[in-house]
């Protein structure tokens, strides 16, 4: 297997693309977490950035939960998202939980394995990569004809188009599903999108640990244990309130754990 250079991840790839190339890529995303929930995001790509906008999640099964739980979405209307700032090597991102989480960290380097395993759909020749980020396993598969290096949720330095991505745990899955890919004209609603969002980056968003460390906090001082196995944005409301190890409260987060407790 080859090991594929991902220090920086627009070095070769994203360079080579034009300067005026924008591209849209629609990916359905499944979080498996007892409660299946999906929704629709959207990445938008160029040479300088990306953004990652989280669609309106749906639940669409209850397989372990009491019937009698009150589902509820989060309170504040915020957009979820993922913006990778390639030019100052920074990552912005929302958490949503039951309070909002607005974080900031260097964009994280992830040591992409290209395996010798190939398919085909459609016709388009894909190849299956491997990853280890913060306590999950990934395979993927790519497209190495389209050097998009930047993929849905934070995955950065990959070596082509991801058309899929799941994480390989047997419980507590994320998985991701290209859906649409083309290039697009400049998007005015992106462009005012990101105006308003770009002004306020260095004064409304924390390092990352600093905001993990409240978000631990947070749920160590009392959980429902209905919560336990709901993503990002998403809780019930229950009387029963018991106390948690942290480990075990991590397991359904996407991240489960971080550079700085290894």
């Amino acid at each position: 297997m080859k090991h594929l250079k991902s220090i920086f991840f627009l070095l070769i790839p994203l360079l080579s693309l034009s300067q005026s190339k924008l591209y849209k890529i629609t990916y359905l995303t499944i979080a498996d977490i007892d409660n299946q929930v999906l929704s629709t995001d959207v990445l938008y790509v160029d040479e300088k950035k990306a953004y990652y906008e989280i669609g309106k999640k749906e639940v669409v099964s209850k397989n372990n939960y009491n019937m009698d739980a009150i589902f509820i979405k989060q309170k504040e209307k915020i957009k979820s998202f993922v913006y990778t700032d390639i030019l100052n090597h920074k990552l912005y991102n929302i958490i949503e939980k039951k309070n909002i989480y607005k974080t900031v960290e260097p964009i994280p380097v992830m040591n992409w394995i290209l395996t010798n395993e190939s398919k085909e759909v459609e016709g388009i020749l894909l190849h299956k990569v491997t990853v280890h980020f913060r306590g999950r396993n990934y395979e993927a598969w790519c497209d190495l004809d389209l050097p998009i290096s930047v993929g849905p949720w934070k995955f950065n330095g990959v070596p082509g188009l991801i058309y899929e991505i799941r994480s390989l745990e047997k419980d507590y899955s994320y998985s991701w599903i290209l859906k649409e890919f083309k290039q697009i004209a400049e998007d005015k609603k992106l462009k005012e999108t990101l105006l308003l969002l770009t002004a306020r980056l260095n004064k409304d968003y924390t390092d990352l640990e600093s905001n993990i460390k409240k978000m631990d906090e947070e749920e160590l001082s009392g959980i429902n244990i209905s919560d336990i196995r709901l993503p990002e944005g998403i809780f019930v409301e229950s009387a029963k309130v018991i106390k948690l190890d942290l480990k075990e409260i991590r397991k359904k987060r996407a991240e489960i754990e971080y550079e700085w407790e290894i």
